[in-house]
């Protein structure tokens, strides 16, 4: 998982998605904080492309790379 500031964003996603893709890890979740996004990207040969896009107040649910329900609209500290 990454979260992003919005100052801190670097175009095109986190410049260490390559060395993860280049590994092997199947799944990487990026957090957009302003405004609250969600994007969990999936590998697909050697790169990743996103799954889904939930914004604040959306659920993101799955089942791999295991079950999960991420709610956006209750937020915890």
């Amino acid at each position: 998982m990454r979260s992003w500031r919005p100052a801190t964003r670097v175009s095109g996603g986190s410049p260490k998605l390559h060395f993860y893709a280049a590994a092997g890890i199947g799944w990487y979740l990026l957090v957009e904080q302003e405004p609250l996004t969600l994007r969990p990207l999936r590998l697909d040969g050697e790169h990743y492309v996103e799954h889904a896009v939930v914004g604040a107040g959306g659920v993101l649910e799955g089942e791999e790379p295991f079950p999960f329900r991420v709610d956006t609209a209750s937020p915890q500290d």
